[in-house]
C-alpha cells in the first residue's frame, strides 16, 4: 500500500509538470509567425534604386508572405521607413515594401558590357527583316569614370560651323542655292494649311559638303542637311554626330521617358556628291541618353563616341523627373 500511494504522487506530480509547460502547437506556431512578421520602422526620406533584377515587391512587411509582384532593375525609390529587414517606400497613394539587400544608392547600379550591348532590334544594311541580339560584331560599349569623360570632352571633335548669315529669309521663303539647284522652304505660320511650318538657316558641314537648315514642323524640330553641290535633302531628329576620320555617322533618335532609344550607324562612300550607307540600326535595350540637345554626345580625337546615360529604369528619379545622376560610355566602332 505504502509503494502504491508514492507511485499515484509521482504519477500526479508528472501530469501537473507537463500540464503547466505544454501549449497548443497550433498556439505556439501563431506566436513565432507574429513574431516574424514584426518590423519597427523608423521614418526617413531618402531616393534608393531597385539593384537586383526581379526583386520582391510586399505590400506587407513579411517575408513570409508572398510577394504579389516585382521590381525591374534600376527603378527609383522614395523610401520613408526603415526596419531591420525592409525598406518602406511610397508608391503614389500607396505603401510597398522592399528586402533593405534589394535596394542601394544610384552609385550601386551597374550595367555590365554585355547588357550595354544588348538590344532590342538589329536592322542590317537595307534590310526590312530585324533580329535581336548584341551589337558587339559593329560596336564595343563600355562604362568609363566621370574623370574620363570629362578629359575626353576636351578633346571633342565638332564639324558644324554655325552661321545664319549666308542665307536668309525673304519674307516666308528662304531659298538655299547650291550648285546644281535651288532649295526653297516655305513657313507657313499662321497660314490655313493645317499645320505650322518655320525653317532656318543656322550653318553649315563643310567636311560633308553640306548646308543646314533647322526646321519646326507642328510641334516636332529637326534639321536638315541640303548637299552643297546637288541640293539633295536629308532630314533629322538631330545632326548626325561625324567621326573624326569623317568615315562614319552616328545618327541618333531619343524617346520620352520609359520608350527606347534608337541609332543608326552609316559609313560614309562619298563627299562630293554626299552619299552614305546604312550599316545598322538597333533599338537599346537597357540604357538611355541622357540629354542629346546639352553636348552630352560627342566624338573625341581617339575615334570614340562618349555618352552620358541612364539605365533604361533610371532615366527619371522617384518624382518623375529627369534624374540628375547619370553614368558615362564610350563606344568604339570596329
Amino acid at each position: 500500500m505504502k509503494h502504491f500511494i508514492i507511485f499515484f504522487l509521482t504519477l500526479l506530480s508528472t501530469s501537473c509538470n507537463l500540464f503547466q509547460g505544454q501549449q497548443p502547437a497550433g498556439e505556439s506556431a501563431i506566436v513565432e509567425e507574429k513574431q516574424q512578421q514584426e518590423e519597427v520602422f523608423v521614418p526617413v526620406e531618402k531616393e534608393l534604386y531597385v539593384i537586383k533584377e526581379g526583386a520582391a515587391k510586399y505590400k506587407i512587411p513579411d517575408i513570409n508572405v508572398k510577394a504579389q509582384s516585382q521590381y525591374s532593375y534600376g527603378e527609383p525609390l522614395w523610401v520613408v521607413g526603415v526596419s531591420e529587414h525592409f525598406y518602406k517606400c511610397n508608391e503614389g497613394n500607396e505603401e510597398e515594401y522592399i528586402l533593405k539587400e534589394d535596394a542601394d544608392n544610384y552609385e550601386k547600379l551597374k550595367l555590365t558590357q554585355e547588357e550595354l550591348e544588348e538590344s532590342n532590334f538589329i536592322l542590317k544594311g537595307s534590310q526590312r527583316n530585324a533580329t535581336s541580339g548584341s551589337l558587339s560584331t559593329y560596336l564595343s560599349i563600355s562604362l568609363i569614370t566621370k574623370e574620363e569623360y570629362q578629359k575626353a570632352i576636351k578633346n571633342k571633335v565638332d564639324f558644324f560651323i554655325g552661321d545664319t548669315l549666308t542665307f536668309q529669309k525673304k519674307g516666308k521663303i528662304l531659298s538655299i542655292a547650291c550648285e546644281e539647284a535651288v532649295v526653297k522652304f516655305k513657313d507657313t505660320i499662321g497660314e490655313l494649311s493645317g499645320v505650322d511650318e518655320s525653317y532656318e538657316y543656322i550653318g553649315r558641314i563643310d567636311t560633308l559638303n553640306q548646308y543646314v537648315v533647322s526646321s519646326q514642323v507642328g510641334d516636332g524640330y529637326g534639321e536638315i542637311t541640303i548637299d552643297k553641290t546637288t541640293g539633295r535633302k536629308i532630314t533629322f531628329d538631330h545632326l548626325p554626330f561625324i567621326s573624326p576620320n569623317r568615315k562614319h555617322l552616328f545618327m541618333i533618335t531619343t524617346e520620352i521617358y520609359s520608350e527606347p532609344d534608337s541609332f543608326s550607324l552609316y559609313r560614309v562612300e562619298s563627299i562630293t556628291p554626299f552619299v552614305s550607307k546604312p550599316i545598322i540600326t538597333a533599338e537599346l535595350s537597357n540604357w538611355k541618353i541622357y540629354n542629346i540637345d546639352e553636348n552630352d554626345v560627342f566624338f573625341s580625337k581617339n575615334g570614340y563616341l562618349y555618352v552620358s546615360i541612364n539605365p533604361m529604369n533610371s532615366f527619371l528619379d522617384s518624382k518623375g523627373e529627369l534624374n540628375k545622376q547619370r553614368m558615362y560610355i564610350k563606344i568604339g566602332i570596329k
